[in-house]
Order: C-alpha cells, then sequence, then structure tokens
C-alpha cells in the first residue's frame, strides 16, 4: 500500500512539473503562430496568370501547373503543385499553403480540351521569380506571388 501511495505521489509531482513548464509557453507561441500547429513553418503562395493566343484573346481550358523548383540543398528537387484551368477570360488563379521558399518557379501550360477553346495549342512553359508580398515572422514563412501573360502559339499539324 505504501509503495502505491509513493507512486501515486510521483506522479502527481511530476504531471504538476510538466503542466508549470509548458503553460505559460504555450501561450507566447500561439501569439505567434496564429494560422497552424505549433512548430509548422507555413506561408502562402498565389499564383495568377492570364493564358492568351497570339491575337491576344483569352483562351478557356488550359492546364496551368506551377512547378516549384528547389535549391540544390534540398533532398527534393520540385515540387508539382496543383493545377489550375484556366476560366473564360484566359484567368488562372489559385492561392497555395506551403512551406517552403524557392526562388525559381516554372509554369506549364497544356491544352487539355482539343480543338474547343479557340483550337489546339501547343504545350509551353515559362521560369518565374515569386516575388514576396508580406515579410517573414517566427514560423510564418511569408506570402509570395508570382503573375505573368501567357501567349500561347496554336498547335502545327
Amino acid at each position: 500500500m505504501i509503495k502505491k501511495l509513493k507512486r501515486l505521489i510521483k506522479l502527481t509531482i511530476l504531471s504538476w512539473f510538466g503542466f508549470a513548464s509548458c503553460g505559460e509557453n504555450a501561450v507566447l507561441e500561439e501569439a505567434h503562430v496564429p494560422y497552424t500547429a505549433y512548430g509548422s513553418p507555413y506561408g502562402l503562395f498565389r499564383v495568377d496568370i492570364k493564358v492568351t493566343d497570339e491575337a491576344n484573346k483569352p483562351i478557356k481550358g488550359i492546364k496551368v501547373t506551377p512547378i516549384v523548383i528547389h535549391e540544390p540543398r534540398y533532398d527534393i528537387r520540385r515540387s508539382v503543385l496543383d493545377p489550375i484551368s484556366s476560366d473564360y477570360s484566359g484567368k488562372a488563379n489559385k492561392v497555395y499553403n506551403y512551406s517552403w521558399v524557392s526562388n525559381n518557379v516554372r509554369i506549364l501550360f497544356e491544352d487539355i480540351d482539343g480543338d474547343q477553346n479557340g483550337g489546339s495549342f501547343a504545350k509551353d512553359s515559362i521560369l518565374v521569380k515569386p516575388v514576396q508580398t508580406k515579410e517573414p515572422n517566427g514560423w510564418f514563412a511569408g506570402d509570395y506571388s508570382v503573375s505573368a501573360v501567357k501567349r500561347l502559339k496554336k498547335e502545327q499539324p
């Protein structure tokens, strides 16, 4: 009975130390990391692309795929983001959550609807550099965006 009582007292004291050690610090960390779980870097990456034909008319139905090219020191060389489809005004916009920062993003353009929406267009790509729109702070890696206008050429038969 005495052994059980000693164990209970030890566990109670240790649990008090555990709660006391993280209570105040957890509140301070929370103030710096409002949008994510503790210890997870995060940021926003905005893509704003307009796709047109050679006559500057908007093209609907073009698959726009951002590919983040990582620095050589990373194990992962590139990250392919979810594709976006251009709308009737040729715009392809999306905001991605991310935890990386890179100086280069390749944007791939692919006509996935064939002859619809102005004809068949050849695959193409551009390399763009993200612009920082909000400064990093603690676990927040900042906001970055890329914007461009891409003119696609019709596919040659």
